[in-house]
C-alpha cells in the first residue's frame, strides 16, 4: 500500500546566494497532517486536534517532525536525482499547519548538504544530508 501526502506548493524561482539553493516553498494542510497521523499512528492532539492545539502555547496544530524529515528527503532526492543515504536532523522550532516555509540546501562536500527549513527567516529545522 502506497502512502501519498499532498503538499501544496507556491511557485518559487530557484536562486543561489553563496551556493545556497532554495529548493521549494511549501505548506502542509490539516488534512495532510491528519492523513499522515492516521497512516503512521502519530495522532497526538497537538497534531490532529485544532481545538486542543488552540489552547496550547502554540495556538495551532503542528506538523509532525517525521513528516518534515520526509519532506526534506523528498526535496533533496528530487533536486539531486539521488537517494538520500543518511540524514542528521535537529528540530529548533515547530512548523504550524498552513505556514509556508522554505527548504534550502547548501553543499558541504560532493555528497553532503546542509538543509534548512525556514519560516519568515527563522530557522526551524536544520539537517545534514548525505547522498
Amino acid at each position: 500500500m502506497g502512502v501519498c501526502v499532498t503538499i501544496s506548493r507556491k511557485n518559487l524561482d530557484e536562486f543561489s546566494c553563496n551556493n545556497k539553493k532554495v529548493l521549494n516553498k511549501i505548506s502542509v494542510s490539516q488534512d495532510d497532517i491528519n492523513r499522515f497521523g492516521k497512516i503512521t499512528g502519530g495522532e497526538g492532539e497537538i497534531h490532529t486536534n485544532p481545538e486542543y492545539a488552540r489552547n496550547t502555547v502554540f495556538k495551532s496544530t503542528l506538523v509532525h517532525g517525521l513528516l518534515l524529515q520526509l519532506i526534506i528527503e523528498r526535496n533533496i532526492s528530487e533536486y539531486l536525482e539521488k537517494e538520500v543515504k543518511q540524514i542528521d536532523i535537529i528540530f529548533l522550532t515547530p512548523i504550524k499547519v498552513n505556514q509556508y516555509f522554505t527548504i534550502s540546501a547548501t553543499p558541504l562536500s560532493r555528497n553532503k548538504y546542509n538543509v534548512i527549513i525556514e519560516y519568515k527567516s527563522t530557522k526551524c529545522v536544520v539537517a545534514e544530508v548525505e547522498i
